[in-house]
């Protein structure tokens, strides 16, 4: 049987909750900043040195900072699940509420437009994150110079961000 601390116990629990997800979608954003930020760099250093093997960089560089933003967006997504279907509806249960409580987190994802939303999205952390991945490693891979043991790490590297681009498509919701 809850107590009459329940409800306010739930609620701020929401608090908390909408707190950690406010946080994970600013640090989720600056993720893209970031990889612009570091591919920029690996840019420079291949034309101050004139060397594409610089551009070996990129693909671990884009897989991290890709499977951080996946993994945010990953635990935003589950928080605004669990508020939707969990904590709201028992909330309105306590509450004798007429209305449902936190609808947002439910009827903001059947608005019109939001699968061209999501595949448009998609589009731009695929070409991000994967895309320039592939750019440079076919890039070097077409350089001159290039070592046997380098294709082997390129081949590696294609594979890892081939992986990257499988988890972006397979988590699309």
């Amino acid at each position: 049987m809850p107590s009459d601390e329940t409800p306010s116990l739930l609620a701020l629990e929401y608090e908390q909750l909408k707190e950690e997800q406010r946080l994970r979608i600013g640090t989720r954003d600056n993720l893209v900043y970031a990889t612009i930020g570091a591919l920029a760099l690996i840019v420079g250093a291949v034309i101050q040195s004139g060397s594409t093997v610089f551009l070996l960089l990129a693909p671990p560089v884009c897989v991290t900072l890709g499977w951080t933003y996946l993994a945010n967006d990953d635990r935003i997504t589950a928080i605004g699940v669990y508020v939707g279907n969990v904590l709201g509806p028992e909330l309105s249960r306590l509450s004798s509420a007429e209305t449902e409580l936190f609808a947002w987190e439910r009827r903001h994802r059947e608005s019109g437009g939001r699968p061209l939303r999501k595949a448009c999205q998609l589009l731009v952390d695929l070409l991000l994150f994967c895309g320039t991945a592939v750019a440079a490693l076919v890039t070097t891979w077409c350089g001159p110079g290039v070592s046997p043991p380098l294709h082997l790490t390129m081949a590696v590297e294609l594979a890892v961000v081939g992986a990257l681009a499988a988890r972006f498509i397979t988590l699309v919701r």
